[in-house]
């Protein structure tokens, strides 16, 4: 609620999904919906482990050409996912690992200056 001109303001922030009897700590909050990152992230793999298909995103702060590949566990690639140039925000892939064999691979995010990785499990 904004005193000086009696407006209400929906705020904007990271917001858990609500648990049952759970509590939470929203750190911050903004009106502004339109929170860009500042930095290159590549989050957590969803499912993971997984069996054969598993999903990666990853925000960008701003258009920009970014590789993504799959390395095995000495750091050799496998795969080149995507190399392409995505929006700024959220962004998303599919991997579908049906020709590899079960274990644990990594997946590298190259983007201009910026080196990511996180790890995944293949099950089989």
């Amino acid at each position: 609620y904004d005193q000086l001109t009696g407006i209400e303001k929906k705020l904007y922030g990271n917001i858990p999904e609500f648990m049952n009897n759970e509590i939470f700590v929203i750190d911050i909050l903004s009106t502004d919906d339109g929170a860009l990152p500042s930095k290159v992230e590549l989050h957590k793999a969803y499912p993971n482990p997984f069996n054969p298909v598993t999903n990666i995103s990853f925000t960008l702060p701003y258009a920009m050409q970014v590789e993504i590949n799959i390395l095995d566990i000495q750091g050799r690639k496998v795969r080149n996912i995507s190399s392409s140039s995505y929006v700024k925000g959220l962004n998303s892939v599919t991997v579908d690992a049906n020709d590899l064999s079960s274990g644990i691979y990594f997946v590298e995010l190259l983007a201009e200056d910026s080196k990511e990785y996180t790890k995944i499990m293949l099950l089989k």
